[in-house]
């Protein structure tokens, strides 16, 4: 991302394993020094084995390391439905959500041939 003055303002970098996102690392800059600051990471945990839901957790992480959150994500039938219970960074559950996917096709699927992270209606 640029600034009006078209001076990177912030940015972000993607480490992959195999197919998945592992790790994203967001950056920005500072526009006095041109220093780039690290802001946040998170941290994705796949399954490999499954071609689809496969994302079973995601950490978040500050700056400097310290986790912020967490979530852990539980798929409840073989269309993408799930639980996602979320943690503090002590560990207490703060939050639960539940998504419900049916079979039918996603309504931008008729976008294609432009890839979507996801294959099903929510």
């Amino acid at each position: 991302v640029y600034n009006s003055q078209y001076t990177l303002f912030n940015y972000q970098t993607y480490t992959y394993t195999g197919k998945f996102i592992s790790e994203r690392s967001i950056f920005s800059v500072n526009q006095s020094t041109g220093q780039e600051i690290l802001t946040q990471v998170t941290r994705y945990t796949n399954d490999a084995t499954k071609s689809s839901n496969n994302l079973t957790a995601v950490q978040y992480y500050d700056g400097t390391g310290n986790l912020k959150w967490q979530q852990e994500i539980s798929y409840t039938d073989k269309n993408g439905s799930s639980i996602t219970n979320v943690y503090s960074d002590s560990g207490v559950k703060t939050n639960v959500s539940t998504t419900v996917k049916d079979n039918s096709i996603a309504w931008d699927k008729v976008l294609d041939p432009f890839v979507y992270q996801h294959d099903h209606n929510t």
